[in-house]
């Protein structure tokens, strides 16, 4: 924008100008304004940007040249016989079916890329890059990268309008490209989601497979020097126009680990949190949390011990919440955040009334998993942990008793109801006593009530040492 304003000669700001008179400008001139800097932005970009547009039938080219391929190159120069259809094929180098496959990922890519080559034209640059892209993780692309160096080093005018794409070639092209990336991007103090523009490239292009790998070197290096924090926010912002999930995953365990073992504040903490319920899902469900595709055995446990960590936080928060401001007892917030670390699943049920008051900083993500209704319940609210196969059940009056139901139980609840009546928590085939005292003995079953009375404590931690197995 700044490169169009300078060209025009044109220095102007709207918001200034509103706050200098609001009532000089009608709102239909305010319109116009609006459209004129929206035609700026669009001159800025086709100045600034290498197009990246695939041809409507670019599918239908792949299958030709697919269905050709066999016969070997002399039927491909029959089929392909104009610039337009090299360039069109040129296009279709980025094209992947459903299941996949692509023309860069077969037998027949040296063919299409010899083809290209022998009928070059600068205006195939767009396509011969979004091809590198686009494939990045998923072809081998050294046939490519060859063809586009030789190409961009055969590039001689400076008025060219490709002339960028070159300047920034070793990026892409060469083998420590992305590290020396991320080094020109942090030395230059330029945010990662601003890496498209900073390589001459259409904002859209920051989808591609490359850009995956660019955020997480970029992250790593920051980790590496513990300062991924002060530029959290721009990462999230990248991560969002990238929209990957695996991409997603990759970078937040780095920051995740990194978040826990610096001991970072409470607001960092649910600001990830928020992330991750909003991209990809509660961590408590392991189908949005899957590993990416090719991930090693270490990077499959370091995901599962972010998903680990950010159930903690937010179990412990939760937990918080419900023993702080909904049921006032410090006794039972201070036991059971001895086991926060083991709780897997977790659900708080209240009345309309509670989820109005002490929800409002949490998003519609995390309260459709972890909030739910609890009818017919006459002022009561309920905390449900899920520990190592068991269902913990607290009640928001103090001196009442923890209901315990087992894996198996056909009357226990189920985490994934978003209502149920108090009743279905309560149920009366589940009272029996779980713990009591006898003596010098503490007498033991399987599930049923633990009261919270006497030296409960004692009673409760036999009860989870024998069932759970958990010596705190």
């Amino acid at each position: 924008m700044y490169e169009v304003k300078k060209l025009l000669n044109i220095e102007f700001d709207l918001n200034r100008l509103e706050r200098l008179g609001k009532n000089l400008i009608s709102e239909s001139t305010k319109g116009e304004i609006r459209k004129s800097l929206r035609r700026l932005e669009d001159i800025n970009a086709r100045l600034s940007h290498v197009e990246m547009k695939e041809p409507p039938d670019v599918g239908d080219i792949y299958h030709l040249f697919m269905k050709h391929a066999p016969s070997g190159e002399k039927k491909l120069e029959q089929e392909f016989n104009s610039l337009r259809k090299i360039r069109k094929l040129a296009w279709s180098l980025s094209y992947l079916e459903k299941s996949g496959s692509g023309i860069l990922n077969s037998e027949y890519a040296g063919i299409a890329l010899k083809l290209i080559h022998k009928h070059f034209r600068p205006s195939m640059f767009p396509a011969l890059l979004s091809a590198l892209l686009k494939n990045w993780a998923i072809s081998d692309t050294r046939q490519l990268r060859a063809v586009l160096s030789e190409q961009l080093a055969a590039l001689r005018t400076e008025k060219s309008r490709f002339s960028k794409l070159k300047e920034k070639s070793d990026y892409y092209l060469s083998q420590d490209g992305i590290v020396s990336l991320c080094a020109s991007l942090i030395g230059e103090q330029k945010a990662l989601n601003e890496v498209s523009a900073y390589l001459g490239l259409p904002e859209s292009a920051i989808t591609y497979g490359y850009f995956s790998e660019v955020a997480e070197t970029y992250i790593g290096i920051l980790t590496r020097n513990k300062v991924v924090f002060e530029k959290i926010d721009e990462i999230f912002a990248f991560l969002e126009k990238h929209r990957s999930k695996d991409t997603h995953k990759k970078c937040l365990e780095k920051m995740i680990h990194q978040t826990e073992a610096l001991e970072s504040d409470e607001s960092l903490k649910m600001k990830i949190i928020h992330f991750c319920f909003q991209n990809i899902g509660d961590p408590a469900n392991e189908s949005y949390w899957h590993p990416w595709i090719g991930a090693n055995q270490t990077e499959q446990q370091n995901l599962k011990n972010a998903r680990t960590i950010l159930m903690r936080w937010l179990a412990k928060k939760f937990l918080y919440l419900f023993f702080e401001r909904i049921s006032v007892d410090a006794d039972r917030k201070a036991f059971w955040n001895q086991y926060i670390d083991h709780v897997s699943n977790f659900r708080i049920y209240t009345d309309a009334y509670q989820q109005k008051h002490n929800f409002r900083d949490m998003d519609l993500e995390i309260l459709s998993s972890k909030v739910g209704l609890l009818e017919k319940s006459r002022g009561t609210n309920a905390f449900l942990m899920e520990i190592r196969g068991y269902l913990m059940i607290e009640f928001s009056e103090t001196g009442g008793a923890c209901y315990i139901y087992k894996a198996g139980n056909e009357f226990r609840p189920a985490l994934s109801k978003s209502a149920m009546p108090l009743n279905a928590l309560r149920h009366k085939s589940n009272r029996q006593m779980a713990a009591k005292s006898a003596g010098q003995h503490v007498l033991l079953q399987d599930e049923g009530r633990i009261f919270h009375s006497g030296n409960w404590q004692t009673r409760f931690s036999a009860w989870i040492k024998e069932y759970l197995n958990i010596h705190e």
